[in-house]
């Protein structure tokens, strides 16, 4: 009759005119055929394994593999050819179970006995793959495919402590370390905060010695226009002293000299013209050098501030530099 598989089955068609094994999703049973049905969804096997380290310790191996049929052509036809004498009986499922539990623990014992409990303990990831692997190259004979593979918590046997030690031992490292990167952090915070304050105050001396360097500079600045200022001042007083003493020269010659034109047949005139001629040149020269000292003076004074507020200028400077460096 006519048969059809579940969406998680397959169909195994045997007998006349068929060589082997025939798999299908629907299928006519003919007369001297017979069909069978397995499914392919995978199934779970989980297993706590009493296993041996390196150095003869035992300890617990807890584990769980997600095992079925690969579905592929070849691998479904290998599956099909170990379930067909037993299709459909009670002991086919309990048969396949027994084989693949037999696979996953000795494989598993194996690598166990290759490793230290030390590498046991640290490396799960790298034992995993190893039993996956030799797992997978036993159950591709029977066309299965590990699925999905979990080794969990490792633990003690009776009489047996290693586990729960190392366990202390790695919380207690963790902890310390976490103690550890907060110290750090700390000084680190620490030591950051002291940096920008010394950079701050560092900054804050330059910034004040520059402010005191430009304006000593602007008060130099300053007084040197406040003394070219007064020496230009007393210049000008001095020039105009000196072109009224010479007007008043001028206006004594002229009177002289006209006075002797209207009397030069004089002789005592005449000698009097000339003494007063020559008492008006005199008081000039004196009025003339006068003015030489006066403006002299004035020169020499300025040098002297002048000197004073470079050395001044400079001592400022010099007092700005430390206050930056300090």
């Amino acid at each position: 009759g006519w048969c059809v598989a579940k969406p998680n089955e397959y169909l195994v068609v045997t007998g006349a005119g068929i060589s082997g094994i025939f798999l299908c999703k629907k299928a006519f049973v003919k007369p001297f055929q017979r069909v069978s049905r397995f499914s392919v969804a995978p199934i779970n096997y989980t297993l706590s394994l009493q296993a041996m380290s390196k150095e003869k310790l035992e300890f617990a191996l807890p584990a769980v593999f997600t095992i079925g049929p690969k579905d592929e052509a070849e691998a479904l036809t290998k599956y099909a050819s170990l379930l067909a004498d037993q299709a459909g009986s009670a002991s086919s499922s309990s048969s396949l179970e027994e084989l693949v539990r037999g696979v996953i623990e000795g494989e598993m014992r194996v690598i166990a006995a290759s490793l230290t409990i030390e590498e046991i303990f640290q490396d799960r990831k790298n034992i995993k793959d190893n039993i996956v692997h030799g797992v997978q190259t036993e159950l591709d004979q029977f066309g299965l495919f590990i699925y999905n593979a979990n080794i969990k918590q490792l633990h003690d046997s009776t009489g047996s402590e290693y586990f729960q030690y190392m366990r202390l031992k790695t919380h207690e490292g963790a902890v310390n370390q976490a103690k550890v990167d907060v110290a750090e952090a700390r000084y680190k915070g620490d030591v950051g905060e002291a940096e920008r304050k010394g950079k701050t105050r560092a900054e804050n001396a330059r910034i004040e010695a520059q402010t005191v360097i430009a304006e000593n500079e602007r008060q130099v600045v300053i007084r040197e226009a406040k003394l070219k200022l007064e020496i230009q001042t007393k210049s000008l007083e001095v020039n105009a002293a000196v072109a009224k003493q010479e007007a008043e020269n001028r206006a004594k010659v002229e009177m002289a000299e006209t006075q002797s034109k209207g009397d030069i047949g004089t002789a005592a005139m005449a000698g009097k013209t000339r003494q007063e001629a020559s008492r008006i040149e005199a008081e000039a020269v004196v009025q003339e050098r006068a003015q030489q000292a006066v403006v002299a003076q004035a020169k020499a004074r300025l040098e002297l501030e002048t000197t004073e507020l470079d050395k001044r200028v400079r001592l400022a400077r010099i007092e700005a530099g430390k206050q930056a460096e300090g």
